[in-house]
């Protein structure tokens, strides 16, 4: 704290001073402060720069501030150890009574070790040949001059390229146990080792005799489609004949090959196929001229069974399409509803359709066009107007100030409500990809031009809902219009992050 100074005024009862109550704060302060340091030196705490000399209690000089340096004389104790801190002012020339050299001459180190271990190095040779690379591969590469070479002779061995024959072998064995053969069959000449067929032994001279032991051929079976069999004897023979269309043959080890008419097997491809319901065996379908009552008409038109100038009546049932150019179409009861198709009636018919009592109605689904060209329609309620609903889109990650464009999925045309930001952003909605281009370059506060083809723009300071009122008419001027919404969003949140923007619409075109 810097020292507070009291003001006594100009002169003695000038009143400019300080008043009795502010001095006596200011004194207690500096007072307090100065206790405070006093303390500190009392308990040998020092918390800040000490310049000057410093004296023992004997006045003994420890510290020279004016030479920067410390008595040596006065050093007591042992030294600290060495942190690797630069020593300067060092002189000696000898440690122990020797030179520095000594010291760098491994012949003066004692106690060294004796193991490639123990002096840490872990990628030395380990002894093995195995371990060797570059191995010779001849006996000069190794140095050997005693070996014999391959190829060549000598008293006392062989010539490299002698050969011997098994006859040329002495003293060979004459067991296959000497052979050390396990394998082998044992010989056929003892009485433990004899092999028989039939009970009759395989050593000594004669014919054995093998039977079939079962009963002889006598003949085969053979049938055909007609179920028919042909029995074939032993000595015969039988063929194998190809039909309509197929043909057979074999070859010299009484391989039979069988050869058909390639088929698709698709409908288009059978031949002499009915043209009636019934030549088809089918029972359960509806044939042209049938009662219909309590059934459903469901078909892509209707033919001979409703003549032109005829009514039609669909009683109990549910109809959907019915082609008539002169006469009613009646559906009197059931559900009636028309899911699919048409109600074609001339021009020259009077129209009359009555829904009856209760919750009926008459649906038309998506993409159905009901044409009333010329018509007059009375008592008509229509309901399914557009409700209000929001349409949101989120950046990617932008840095503070930071711009981005993004397109909102909404409507072709539509009445802009609000627009709401999660956090603090500048957001700008236009009516094209190219006019959000050009108007990018924008500043703040900068009016736009008049045909800009901005829709709205707000800046929010925070997670806010910006009202529009009035509600502003926005709308996609694209060649080709679609229900995006191009949009324009700065990041105002003073760091990086996403920006959400919901917009508040009501469609207005479909």
């Amino acid at each position: 704290m810097a020292q507070k100074t009291i003001n006594v005024g100009s002169a003695a009862n000038s009143g400019g001073g300080d008043p009795l109550r502010n001095a006596m704060i200011k004194i207690n302060e500096n007072f307090t402060e100065l206790y405070a340091n006093i303390v500190a030196l009392e308990d040998g705490q020092v918390d800040t720069d000490i310049k000057g000399s410093v004296f023992a209690d004997d006045s003994t000089l420890l510290v020279d501030s004016v030479n920067g340096t410390i008595s040596a004389a006065n050093l007591t104790g042992t030294l600290p150890a060495l942190d690797g801190s630069a020593l300067t002012g060092i002189t000696s020339t000898s440690l122990g009574g020797q030179a520095a050299s000594y010291y760098l001459d491994f012949a003066n180190f004692t106690n060294t070790p004796t193991t490639i271990a123990g002096y840490g190095i872990t990628d030395a040779f380990d002894g093995a040949f195995a371990s060797l690379t570059s191995k010779p591969t001849t006996l000069a590469g190794y140095g050997i001059t005693d070996a014999l070479a391959l190829g060549t002779t000598s008293t006392t061995a062989l010539a490299g390229d002698t050969t011997f024959s098994f006859a040329d072998i002495t003293s060979k064995p004459t067991t296959l146990a000497g052979y050390g053969i396990s394998d082998a069959q044992d010989a056929l000449v003892s009485g433990t080792s004899i092999k028989t067929i039939n009970g009759e032994s395989l050593l000594g001279s004669g014919n054995i005799a093998i039977s079939s032991g079962g009963s002889a051929f006598t003949n085969i079976g053979i049938g055909a489609d007609d179920s028919t069999i042909r029995n074939i004897s032993e000595g015969e023979s039988f063929l194998i004949l190809g039909g309509t269309g197929i043909t057979t043959a074999s070859d010299a080890e009484g391989n039979i090959t069988i050869t058909g008419v390639a088929q698709d097997f698709t409908f288009s491809s059978l031949t002499g196929t009915p043209t009636t319901i019934a030549g088809y065996g089918i029972t359960d379908a509806l044939t042209a001229g049938g009662a219909l009552t309590g059934s459903s008409l469901e078909a892509e038109a209707v033919g001979a069974g409703v003549a032109d100038g005829n009514d039609l009546a669909i009683t109990g049932g549910d109809a959907t399409e019915v082609n008539s150019t002169g006469g009613d179409a009646n559906i009197t009861g059931g559900s009636g509803a028309l899911t699919s198709g048409n109600v074609n009636i001339g021009a020259t018919q009077t129209v009359l359709v009555t829904i009856g009592s209760g919750s009926n109605n008459v649906d038309f689904p998506n993409g159905t066009t009901v044409d009333f060209t010329g018509a007059t329609v009375t008592g008509l309620s229509v309901s399914g107007l557009q409700s209000r609903g929001s349409v949101t889109g989120t950046t990617g990650s932008l840095a503070d100030a930071a711009e981005a464009d993004l397109d909102i999925t909404g409507f072709k045309s539509y009445a802009l409500l609000t627009i709401t930001t999660d956090r603090a952003a500048r957001v700008r909605l236009y009516v094209t990809a190219a006019t959000r281009t050009a108007d990018a370059s924008r500043a703040e506060g900068v009016d736009p031009t008049s045909d800009a083809g901005l829709i709205a723009e707000v800046i929010t300071t925070g997670a806010e809902t910006v009202i529009i009122s009035p509600g502003a008419y926005g709308f996609n001027l694209e060649s080709s219009p679609t229900t995006t919404i191009p949009c324009r969003v700065t990041n105002k949140s003073g760091g990086t992050s996403t920006v959400q923007v919901s917009l508040n619409l009501v469609q207005l075109e479909a």
